[in-house]
C-alpha cells in the first residue's frame, strides 16, 4: 500500500483508493456513507476477465473472476452493479472469500473496517457483458509448414 496525505481532511489514505476515486469512484466514510453512479466507469466482463475502466481508457482494476449465471443474468437485466475498489479483504484466500460470501454480517464488518480505515471506495457502475467466441465462430486452424 502507498499512502497519501487528504487534502479535504488531512487523514491519510490509500493512494490506488484515491486514484479510483479521482476517476469517479467514492471514498465510503462514516457509518451511512452514499453510493455515487459515475457517470464515466463501465465494468467490463469478457470470458472470465472483469475490467473496470473509465470512458478515457483507464484501466481501474482488472481480474480474472467465474461470474454465476444469476450475476449476469442480473447485470443484463439491470445494467449496472455495485463495485467496491479496496483493500484488506482477501477474496485471493479461499476460507477467507467463503466465510466473507457466506455471511452478510461477517462481510458488513469487513467493509466497516476497511472504510474506517480508508482503504473503500464504491459506485454503482454500469455492466457491459462482451460476448466471447463460441467455439464454432472460431476461424479453423491451420497447420504451418
Amino acid at each position: 500500500m502507498v499512502g497519501a496525505t487528504s487534502p479535504d481532511t488531512g487523514k491519510s489514505l490509500e493512494l490506488q483508493v484515491h486514484r479510483a476515486c479521482d476517476k469517479g469512484l467514492c471514498r465510503l466514510i462514516g457509518p451511512q456513507p452514499t453510493l455515487i453512479s459515475p457517470q464515466h466507469l463501465t465494468l467490463v466482463l469478457t470470458g472470465q476477465q472483469l475490467t473496470l475502466e473509465h470512458d478515457d481508457g483507464t484501466v481501474i482494476a482488472r481480474l480474472t473472476a467465474q461470474t454465476s449465471s444469476q450475476w449476469r443474468q442480473a447485470a443484463r437485466t439491470r445494467h449496472n452493479a455495485v463495485v467496491y475498489f479496496g483493500y484488506g479483504f482477501e477474496l485471493h484466500h479461499c476460507p477467507t472469500h467463503r466465510r466473507l460470501m457466506a455471511s452478510p454480517a461477517e462481510l458488513g464488518r469487513y467493509i466497516d473496517s476497511a472504510s474506517d480505515n480508508g482503504l473503500l471506495a464504491a459506485g454503482l457502475v454500469s455492466v457491459h457483458l462482451q460476448p466471447t467466441p463460441s467455439v464454432q465462430d472460431r476461424p479453423p486452424a491451420t497447420a504451418s509448414q
